[in-house]
């Protein structure tokens, strides 16, 4: 891609195998064919069909050729791949030789004129999706560090941009910019997986950077091809814009090196815009369900629980703070699971965001609610005495609120009636 803010998505690319593509081999000066001579190739890679082209001026997108220090053109032997990207991975080493292929206009042939195959293509974002956590997969392996300490290495970061933002991959304060530190790579280096965790941490929110209609940027619609590759596939998809420029495959190569962070023309201009990868917004709406009350009319009321189970992690700040209830505040560096459990034990916060009605009874919050993060289940636990009646009810406070660690609406407990 070479458009400014290039943007595919997994269908694009797995339309675009197998990569067909012309490369060129520059010659000191204009060639011809010999008669019948064949290039020397022993790669994986098949050559379809070669010609000579002299005094290339231009290149591809049009661009003037400045790159030659000799003169502003170039004499190029101009060889068509079956796919490009494995003539990069898979043949890199290898060498063409042109001894029996071409000669000069006088008739002289280029003994021993062989080139070695070398591979500077970064790796591409073959898909990619966010379920809670952000799954990378890549069309060969790469060389991520995502353990700093042990490993003695430096971690990197790939980003979710801003889709208000119209440059290729610089940071502005939009962006949410995740860490490879903490993550996981696949035992063949080509699956890098960001945990929810990093996702939280970070300042993404899911209704900026997987923009639904309506929003700016918004990117809506279906792709088949996650089908199979996620467990619960959607009919449509809002995606976000992921850069991966400073992600090195096994060779040191990176799209940071042709963007202006490595290599430049002569002139010093950028060479190649960063591809930015359109991935898929894969969790779903995020969904509080409550298990089913098991209290009958005519039971004896008892110590009994109401369980809730919500289907993405929670911002605990959003919920359990002295804007609600209480002293202790899980705001700021206390978002954790453990503020929130402080906040359900502590005396009256909970029975004021909740009350039992009771024709033939009373009932009262108790102790010992909690919320399990693993599981992401809330149970709440009431004393009661008397008996159950048709109509008798649980009911929450509107006030209390829920909402998901990534943002998005927030969802109110489902009150509860005695039938």
């Amino acid at each position: 891609p070479s458009n400014a803010n290039e943007l595919y998505d997994a269908t694009a690319f797995a339309d675009w195998q197998p990569f067909v593509d012309t490369i060129g081999v520059a010659f000191s000066e204009d060639i011809t064919m010999t008669d019948g001579g064949s290039i020397g190739w022993d790669g994986v890679t098949s050559i379809t069909s070669w010609a000579i082209g002299n005094n290339i001026s231009q290149q591809d997108d049009s661009e003037p050729i400045d790159s030659n220090p000799y003169g502003g053109n170039v004499d190029l032997a101009q060889i068509t791949v079956a796919d490009v990207l494995t003539l990069a991975n898979d043949d890199h080493g290898e060498i063409m030789d042109f001894s029996n292929a071409v000669e000069d206009l006088a008739g002289n042939p280029a003994d021993n004129a062989k080139v070695v195959v070398n591979d500077l293509m970064p790796p591409y974002v073959v898909s990619a999706y966010w379920d809670g956590d952000l799954v990378i997969n890549f069309n060969e392996p790469v060389n991520v560090c995502t353990d700093p300490v042990n490993d003695d290495c430096t971690a990197t970061t790939v980003t979710l941009l801003d889709p208000t933002y119209g440059g290729s991959g610089a940071y502005v304060a939009g962006n949410a910019v995740l860490t490879t530190d903490g993550a996981t790579l696949s035992v063949d280096g080509m699956t890098l997986t960001i945990p929810s965790a990093t996702i939280a941490a970070s300042n993404f929110d899911r209704g900026q950077h997987f923009p639904g209609i309506g929003s700016t940027g918004a990117l809506v619609y279906s792709e088949s091809i996650y089908d199979t590759i996620i467990d619960s596939p959607l009919s449509e998809y809002n995606h976000g814009r992921l850069n991966i420029d400073n992600i090195e495959d096994m060779r040191g190569n990176s799209w940071d090196d042709w963007n202006g962070g490595g290599f430049l023309g002569i002139n010093g201009q950028v060479l190649c815009n960063t591809p930015e990868f359109a991935a898929v917004d894969a969790l779903g709406p995020f969904i509080i369900t409550s298990i089913p009350i098991t209290m009958e009319p005519g039971d004896t009321a008892g110590r009994f629980n109401v369980v809730y189970t919500f289907s993405l992690p929670i911002d605990y700040a959003f919920s359990f703070n002295t804007g609600i209830a209480g002293t202790t505040d899980c705001s700021g560096v206390l978002n954790t699971a453990t503020c929130a459990n402080a906040w359900l034990a502590e005396a009256g916060n909970f029975g004021a965001v909740s009350v039992v009605n009771m024709a033939n009874g009373s009932a009262t919050a108790s102790t010992g609610s909690t919320y399990d993060e693993l599981t992401r289940t809330l149970n709440l636990v009431y004393n009661a005495s008397g008996r159950w009646t048709t109509g008798d009810e649980i009911l929450y406070n509107p006030a209390w609120r829920f909402i998901s660690a990534f943002g998005g609406n927030s969802r109110t407990l489902n009150d509860h009636v005695i039938e």
